[in-house]
């Protein structure tokens, strides 16, 4: 009994946990969308030529830079959900606990990109600078109980049936590669947000193509080659020798797979993809 209840308590943890998210993309996304402050995180996109179709397929957002509201997330998800605690909220890691004790928005003057489970679920986020000055250029999620990065992929809910029907998928590094490779058509297109591939991830991929065709598409400077290396290692550890085709895609000039479309054109890539070698 002590056991059914304790699972049915994590399954409602977890529940809770991923409808703060949802809640939080949402919210993120009409600011977006709506706040004055956000023109610096709609002109950022405009110069990366991200329709506002792809902006809301991937649910792209905005956290505010305003100083005197350090809780604007907080207290919109405290309207929402009934007795809910700012220690749920930093379980959560939508918050984080100040020197001086206060718990705080984690998230603040930045674009915000929300990472979905295979359901489709928001679990996580991944967040860009919008002032080189404003610390890291990238801060993502901690890890909770509703996000383990070695198990999950971005953009895997949007890009499932695309590899089902494509039978293969490219694997990029970042948040957008995937979301303006997307954007011009490839749609079987996934990434591993910058951290080292993992067996869970590969197991995971491998459920969607048949014939496991993985790409690999990281970038061609030396920690680019580095995680191409390790990455076909864990997927040769992990599927049987025989059951799997890798093939690696080098866009010429060290570029970005977008820059280099952009550039050149689609075609041209499509190219580059069906010519990658074993």
């Amino acid at each position: 009994v002590e056991l059914k209840e304790f699972n049915q308590e994590k399954a409602h943890e977890k529940n809770l946990l991923i409808r703060l998210h949802d809640l939080a993309a949402e919210f993120f996304h009409q600011k977006f969308l709506l706040d004055t402050k956000a023109q610096k995180a709609r002109d950022y996109l405009k110069a990366r030529n991200i329709s506002t179709e792809t902006i809301a397929k991937f649910k792209l957002g905005f956290a505010s830079s305003d100083k005197n509201e350090p809780k604007m997330l907080i207290k919109h998800l405290q309207s929402k959900v009934e007795n809910l605690s700012e220690e749920t909220i930093l379980r959560a890691s939508l918050a984080y606990k100040t020197d001086d004790g206060n718990i705080i928005d984690r998230f603040r003057h930045r674009l915000m990109i929300p990472v979905f489970d295979e359901r489709a679920r928001c679990i996580a986020f991944g967040a860009r600078t919008l002032d080189e000055d404003f610390g890291p250029k990238y801060i993502n999620s901690a890890e909770t109980d509703i996000y383990i990065k070695g198990d999950n992929l971005y953009g895997l809910d949007i890009a499932k049936e695309a590899i089902r029907k494509k039978d293969s998928v490219i694997l990029v590094e970042g948040f957008f590669d995937v979301i303006s490779l997307c954007q011009v058509g490839f749609d079987n297109i996934v990434a591993n947000q910058g951290t080292a591939l993992t067996a869970n991830q590969i197991r995971k991929l491998s459920k969607y193509t048949l014939s496991k065709k993985i790409y690999l598409c990281f970038d061609t400077d030396q920690a680019g080659e580095k995680a191409t290396d390790s990455a076909a290692q864990v997927i040769d550890q992990t599927l049987a020798q025989n059951e799997y085709e890798l093939r690696v895609i080098r866009v010429p000039g060290g570029k970005d797979p977008d820059d280099y479309i952009k550039e050149n054109s689609l075609e041209a890539f499509e190219k580059i993809v069906s010519e990658a070698p074993y």
